[in-house]
């Protein structure tokens, strides 16, 4: 999320919001499935995804930590997102 006073802090709080996810990422079906009130935007890519977040376009993004804490790195976003929930908590596997 932004870093901003009233981010939301859980996936509760996103309810009516608008998240970006990257086109096929898995976690589309069951974020659709266990949070229908949330309005999932698709993007090309995960940067996409988190720039939208940073210019105000989406309430969230969906990244793996990993990208995140690259991203949370930059400085292009730097001071301006951070990390607020997990989605599972599957391992990342290459």
């Amino acid at each position: 999320t932004r870093k901003e006073p009233g981010a939301p802090t859980n996936m509760e709080q996103m309810a009516g919001k608008r998240l970006a996810i990257t086109q096929g990422n898995p976690l589309a079906a069951s974020l659709g499935k266990d949070f229908p009130e949330i309005h999932l935007v698709e993007t090309s890519d995960t940067f996409r995804a988190s720039e939208l977040l940073a210019q105000g376009q989406v309430d969230g993004a969906v990244n793996t930590l990993v990208i995140a804490n690259y991203f949370l790195s930059s400085l292009v976003f730097q001071d301006r997102l951070q990390i607020s929930a997990s989605i599972g908590t599957t391992p990342a596997t290459f």
